[in-house]
């Protein structure tokens, strides 16, 4: 994200205005919904999901917070660094997704 986030979130605004920049911004939505999905599958396979979290809401709970934008609000608008913003998403996930404190 420190390096991409700023140019992702420049294709996001520019994309409501431009129809192939729009296009390129829904394939690149699938594409991060799709991995998001691996990522769950991926979990949930090997049994580390909490008992209460499906797959669908963990490939969604994935896709909503790793995104350039959370991550520009959080460094850019809060003064965290990269890895304060890292660690807080290891945890948030853990605790989200895995049952763990």
């Amino acid at each position: 994200m420190a390096r991409t986030a700023r140019v992702m979130a420049l294709g996001e605004s520019a994309a409501s205005t431009d129809p192939q920049l729009a296009e390129l911004r829904e394939r690149g939505h699938a594409a991060m919904r799709s991995d998001c999905r691996d990522v769950a599958d991926a979990l949930a396979a090997q049994g580390a999901l909490a008992s209460d979290i499906t797959t669908d809401t963990a490939a969604n709970t994935l896709y909503a917070i790793v995104n350039e934008s959370v991550y520009l609000r959080l460094v850019d608008g809060c003064g965290w660094t990269p890895n304060e913003y890292h660690s807080w998403l290891a945890r948030t996930l853990r605790k989200a997704l895995l049952g763990q404190p």
